[in-house]
């Protein structure tokens, strides 16, 4: 019989999109670890702590320490 392993999802870039995209994904308890990925490190320190919190009204999941890469081009100012 086959064990299903753990799922760890990554996701780079604590934006907006990113930052939604991980509060579904707890939500929907699909992933056994979520590891956010960003250039801001403080930025993607205070979305795992966010998620942290949403913990006790989710499925068991937990939120990996953050690792700090750069994913996109900044927006360029209007």
């Amino acid at each position: 019989m086959i064990t299903p392993r753990p799922v760890r999802i990554a996701i780079v870039g604590t934006g907006n999109v990113g930052s939604t995209f991980a509060y579904a994904l707890l939500l929907s308890g699909l992933a056994a670890e979520i590891v956010l990925i960003d250039a801001n490190r403080t930025k993607a320190e205070g979305e795992a702590m966010d998620l942290q919190h949403t913990v006790p009204f989710a499925h068991p999941t937990r939120t990996g320490r953050p690792i700090i890469r750069t994913a996109s081009v900044p927006s360029p100012r209007w």
